[in-house]
């Protein structure tokens, strides 16, 4: 792994990161804040000067107010990526955990109870603790959760679901992905990003010995287009299953060497491992 697959955290505890990232979030919010809030002190004050050209810079201050909450929200999830990378790319959920912990110590601000639960089944999920992960979900409260936080619930369940066997389960909780999928604006960006996660959950919801070339060409494709290093080597993994059922145990053997020196998060060195053995 080179310096630029790394995180913003690497090299830190799980609390320095957790404490960071709420450095990070503040000064964000302390920047943006106050940009916005000179901005309509300057629309009042248009107000109270009157007319003409003063009613012009009213409505261009009022839509810049606008346009910095649009690029804090930005900036903000841009921030929740690079800490979520502790896990994605340095393959470290224990240290996730730890941070996500951190940051509900210390404010309740910065993310809502709902996202908090979430993360930590996501961080006992990645650290090959599934039977965790769905013990915090069955306690949550989704009904008046944001709906991307509702969304990657539903994820972690299926994929939870699905690590301890519970194909029915792991059905249901597709079921409510898709419906929340449903409800996002058709070309949006957000719908975008659930039809593809959708699509994952149900090629995940077919059994391995009835994958087909169609689901083969699927999973290459995810590969080439996985946004970090563990959804990669996660994908990868599925083309070995892939290769092991329908293909080549040749190409399944080199495409664990090419995962052997990667950095996996313990579930997915689990896999590989389980993997492995069937190759031998």
């Amino acid at each position: 792994m080179n310096g630029s697959d790394r995180s913003a955290y690497y090299g830190m505890t799980g609390e320095e990161a957790g404490r960071a990232y709420l450095r990070r979030v503040r000064m964000a919010r302390a920047l943006f804040g106050g940009v916005a809030a000179l901005l309509l002190v300057l629309a009042f004050a248009c107000v109270i000067w009157g007319n003409g050209i003063f009613e012009i810079w009213y409505w261009l201050a009022l839509a810049a107010v606008v346009a910095m909450i649009i690029v804090f929200r930005i900036r903000t999830s841009l921030l929740f990526k690079e800490l979520v990378d502790i896990v994605e790319q340095d393959g470290d959920p224990a240290k996730y955990r730890i941070a996500i912990e951190e940051i509900g110590r210390k404010s309740r601000l910065e993310m809502s109870s709902a996202s908090h639960t979430v993360e930590l089944a996501y961080a006992d999920f990645n650290d090959s603790k599934p039977y965790e992960a769905l013990e915090r979900l069955a306690h949550l409260n989704l009904a008046r959760a944001r709906k991307n936080v509702a969304f990657r619930a539903f994820n972690v369940e299926i994929l939870g679901r699905l690590e301890v066997g519970d194909t029915q389960g792991a059905q249901l909780a597709a079921q409510r992905l898709e419906g929340i999928r449903e409800s996002f604006r058709k070309g949006s960006r957000n719908r975008r990003t659930a039809d593809g996660l959708v699509e994952n959950a149900q090629m995940w919801l077919r059994s391995p010995a009835g994958w087909t070339p169609a689901d083969g060409e699927f999973i290459r494709k995810r590969i080439s287009q996985a946004p970090s290093a563990q959804a990669r080597s996660s994908w990868q993994l599925y083309a070995v299953e892939y290769e092991l059922l329908h293909g080549s145990r040749e190409e399944a053997s080199r495409l664990l060497d090419e995962l052997a020196a990667e950095k996996l998060t313990p579930r997915n060195r689990a896999r590989f491992e389980r993997l492995r053995g069937a190759t031998a």
